[in-house]
């Protein structure tokens, strides 16, 4: 799945020039959190967030920054701060298109996920062309993309397969232990036993073997590994 499949092509948008009261009510009146800021052109300028007009709001309780603040934070972070805090447009409050993150239309769901979540962002705005706006993905888009991911329990695959697979993947994973934990399958039915670390490793045992197409239930008969076992922790 790609960006052009998850992203809203109907994007609000708003001009720099627009008063915050302004950016507020587009965005309860849309039911969106946040907006692009675009030029006369359609160009993005920029993106303004939920979190922007609350930091805004929330500014107004906030101390100023002493003097050691403003030694070992550079001229432009101070200026932008104070942008932010104080100003009456979304220009002043936006993140400038120069360091915002964006995705075209072939960008795959999984790299959008993977860049909103190192990031810590929620929203990336699709473009085409260099710098023609097209879209917005959101978390929201993500995680019905994820609602939506094809399930395989329903199919069909013989056990010894399903067996081998599960041992397989284990093999790949540093954290399963393949000497003392044991896996049977019987219909569909991945049972493991023997010594499992913690339920942090159950947890991740669990999830390997749902990957696994034919899978229908994965059951537990472990122990946990003794505590004074090298490498139990």
């Amino acid at each position: 799945m790609r960006a052009c499949d998850l992203m809203t092509a109907k994007v609000a948008t708003i001009a720099p020039n627009a008063p915050l009261h302004v950016v507020a009510e587009t965005m309860v009146e849309r039911g969106v959190t946040g907006l692009p800021v675009v030029d006369g052109a359609g160009r993005p300028l920029g993106l303004v967030t939920e979190s922007d007009l609350l930091h805004r709001l929330a500014a107004t309780e906030q101390r100023q920054h002493g003097y050691l603040w403003g030694v070992f934070h550079s001229i432009s972070r101070q200026a932008d701060e104070y942008a932010r805090s104080h100003g009456q447009l979304a220009a002043d409050v936006m993140t400038l298109a120069e360091d915002l993150v964006t995705a075209t239309d072939d960008t795959t769901a999984e790299h959008v996920a993977k860049v909103m979540e190192e990031r810590r962002i929620r929203h990336m705005p699709v473009v085409r062309e260099g710098d023609r706006l097209v879209g917005m993905v959101t978390r929201a888009h993500l995680l019905r993309a994820a609602l939506a991911l094809p399930e395989h329990r329903d199919s069909q695959a013989p056990d010894n397969v399903i067996r081998r697979e599960v041992i397989r993947a284990m093999r790949q994973q540093p954290w399963a232990d393949t000497h003392f934990t044991f896996v049977e399958v019987r219909d569909g039915v991945v049972s493991f036993s023997g010594l499992v670390r913690n339920e942090h490793v159950k947890r991740g045992l669990r999830a390997l073997a749902e990957e696994v197409e034919g899978v229908r239930e994965v059951v537990f008969h472990t122990q946990p590994t003794p505590s004074y076992w090298i490498g139990a922790p």
